[in-house]
């Protein structure tokens, strides 16, 4: 089989190359990245070599000379890399004509597959063997693009473990978009496939799935939700069995939220809540906080459901016809990745509101309050590295954050007509102008 490359197959070339050895078919790419992935063979212009041509090219242009006096570069090294531990698996000899070659010798690709298909079945030597990158499996109960930056933390802590994604590591993303039934689907498929770790984040949901589907591969999480008491984990500081990872508890912060609305907006004789049903254990847990909080501080609420942009602008519509002073958006992944509606939503209702996390308030929300999600996943990042490294997750305590964030937006305020209150804006961490 020959495998192109187009920039959608990128993400997906441990899949590909896992697809090609579960139905016993001879691959080759272009890229050595397939190969190091765990494919049988790669031929192809060296991408290092072009990239330092690349860089001599920006160093000329910096010193003076023009673009346009700079002649356009073509390849003149090519690489076959082949990976006979893949070819072992798939019951093949490589042929003598695939053997190391001198530098600079041309194969084509379709004659090279021929002649590897049609070779005898014998047992393979193990010299200048390429074992396989590990492979993480990313399993996010989020969407891609408003999570893109915390999957940046999360490399960034791997790199601090010492492991470069496409160098040292595969990263192989699966988002969920917030279609939660499929996890434990992807999270067998995961299983199946051996990968080294897998990397479980946007809710508890994951994680959970993940454990589901192994007891013996390697997981770390990032989730909001309390792990010992939704039985991912027994303690906190011993976790135990094959799990560990990073608990920001912001499902545990909604009575202060509540809180900071109230004092966002003095005598409001009515406060909204949204909560997102398609995660009942949590949303009720949130509920039940809020509406305890509420009740001791004699405050009214009126608690919606929502789980998608459709039910999001239908709550909103029904808080402002119920004439609420202020809301109270529960941490969900799911409003994460709807951030801009939510804070769009609340703009066009003139509600003053109160989110999760610091990218509400940058996205235009008025206030947030909570833990750094980013640092969180930069921890989570470190942990896979040291995972990899031989380290046990038993022996990884949970790991929970020491800071909170208190943010406001003074331009989303004067948008509403909304002075804020000295006091609270003197205890505003961030302040937004």
């Amino acid at each position: 089989m020959v495998v192109q490359h187009p920039v959608a197959f990128v993400p997906f070339i441990s899949r590909i190359a896992a697809l090609s050895a579960e139905n016993r078919l001879p691959a080759i790419h272009e890229d050595r990245s397939f190969v190091i992935a765990g494919g049988l063979m790669s031929y192809g212009a060296n991408s290092e070599s072009l990239g330092v041509r690349a860089a001599t090219f920006v160093d000329k242009i910096l010193k003076g000379t023009r673009p346009a006096d700079l002649p356009v570069e073509q390849p003149t090294r090519f690489d076959m890399v082949v990976n006979l531990k893949a070819a072992k698996t798939l019951g093949l000899l490589v042929p003598p004509t695939a053997r190391p070659r001198r530098r600079g010798d041309r194969m084509r690709r379709r004659a090279f597959l021929i002649g590897m298909a049609g070779a005898a079945i014998s047992p393979l030597a193990s010299e200048g063997q390429q074992l396989p990158m590990p492979v993480i499996g990313w399993l996010s109960g989020a969407a891609a693009g408003p999570f893109s930056h915390f999957a940046a933390s999360f490399r960034q802590g791997l790199a601090d473990a010492g492991f470069v994604e496409g160098r040292d590591v595969v990263i192989e993303y699966h988002w969920m978009d917030g279609q939660l039934p499929r996890l434990p689907q992807v999270a067998t498929d995961l299983v199946n496939r051996k990968v080294s770790v897998i990397a479980a984040s946007a809710g508890i949901g994951p994680a959970l799935a993940a454990k589901a589907a192994t007891t013996t591969i390697p997981i770390v999480f990032v989730a909001g939700s309390d792990p010992v008491t939704n039985g991912l984990v027994p303690n906190l500081n011993r976790p135990g069995g094959n799990i560990t990872g990073a608990y920001w508890f912001t499902t545990s912060l909604e009575p202060k939220r509540l809180s900071l609305a109230r004092d966002m907006v003095p005598g409001a004789a009515l406060i909204g809540v949204l909560v997102n049903p398609n995660r009942p254990a949590v949303s009720q847990y949130q509920a039940k906080q809020l509406e305890e909080a509420a009740q001791a501080v004699g405050q009214r609420v009126l608690i919606l459901q929502a789980s998608n942009e459709a039910e999001m602008t239908s709550a909103f519509d029904t808080f402002a016809r119920e004439q609420v002073a202020a809301i109270a958006v529960a941490a969900d992944p799911s409003f994460n990745s709807q951030r801009g509606h939510l804070t769009g939503l609340a703009l066009r209702h003139r509600l003053p509101s109160i989110f999760e996390t610091r990218d509400f308030a940058a996205a235009g929300g008025l206030m947030s309050y909570g833990p750094n999600l980013a640092s969180m996943y930069r921890i989570a990042g470190n942990y896979a590295g040291r995972v990899l490294k031989g380290e046990k997750p038993a022996d990884l305590p949970i790991v929970q954050p020491t800071t909170f964030e208190f943010v406001i937006n003074l331009k989303t305020a004067k948008a509403l007509g909304l002075t804020i209150p000295s006091g609270l804006l003197a205890s505003a961490d961030e302040v937004i102008e």
